[in-house]
């Protein structure tokens, strides 16, 4: 019976390990992908000024 018990609450905190690794890695995902997002909208925004400049001035 305590062979069991012990079973248990190792896979108990196998799957609390489990989740929260999955949690972490589906956090860092989301804020790799918000970087990405918001360095590709401030390249382009970049660009556009830069060619609206240089459209202007020549």
């Amino acid at each position: 019976i305590k062979l069991t018990i012990v079973h248990y609450a190792f896979l108990g905190y196998l799957i609390v390990v489990v989740v929260v690794v999955v949690v972490v890695v589906v956090v860092v995902v989301v804020v790799v992908v918000v970087v990405v997002v918001v360095v590709v909208v401030v390249v382009v925004v970049v660009v556009v000024v830069v060619v609206v400049v240089v459209v202007v001035v020549v």
